[in-house]
């Protein structure tokens, strides 16, 4: 029975990962292309688009917020070791444990005060083209939900830090 409801919340955590990656490559690329398409107005034209910093800025922004949680997920962050533990002892299992612990922590943190951000600033717009600012800010109330969900599936897995998740292998 556990081991079904891991591998559906490995399979729903998989489909998610997809989602956030695909969108944020798409919105690099389009920051990408918002950057090109500035400076090259600028030089040729002499003159720059209003909206076009709003626009990078938000692509930016999203495209690096929701791609924090896949590095969560596939334990792609940068690790400092500051203990010499051996792999599948009981210290580095309880090593394992209180990283995963912390990161969810922050996840938690990462939600909630994102949340807190976005309700009090209802209704605020970025001057020069009336985005709302809540745009920006729900990306990180996004990372740490789905920071949330990939850090827990790596504990109810009790993977140590640098083991790769169980992957199906019949894709």
């Amino acid at each position: 029975m556990w081991s079904a409801i891991l591998a559906a919340f490995g399979r729903l955590n998989d489909l998610l990962e997809k989602a956030l990656i695909g969108v944020a490559a798409t919105l690099m690329g389009a920051f990408v292309a918002t950057v090109f398409l500035e400076v090259t107005s600028r030089y040729f034209l002499g003159q720059s688009f209003i909206w076009s910093q709003d626009v990078a800025t938000l692509c930016f922004l999203w495209s690096v917020f929701i791609a924090a949680p896949a590095a969560f997920r596939n334990d792609e962050h940068l690790h400092l070791d500051l203990f010499a533990l051996s792999p599948g002892s009981p210290a580095a299992r309880l090593h394992g444990l209180g990283l995963g612990l912390v990161n969810l922590a922050f996840a938690a943190i990462y939600t909630v005060l994102a949340w807190q951000v976005l309700t009090k600033g209802l209704g605020r717009v970025q001057a020069a083209t009336g985005i709302p600012l809540e745009v920006g800010w729900a990306s990180i109330l996004v990372m740490g939900m789905a920071s949330f969900l990939f850090v827990g599936e790596r504990l109810l897995h009790g993977l140590p830090p640098g083991a790769p998740l169980p992957r199906r292998t019949d894709r």
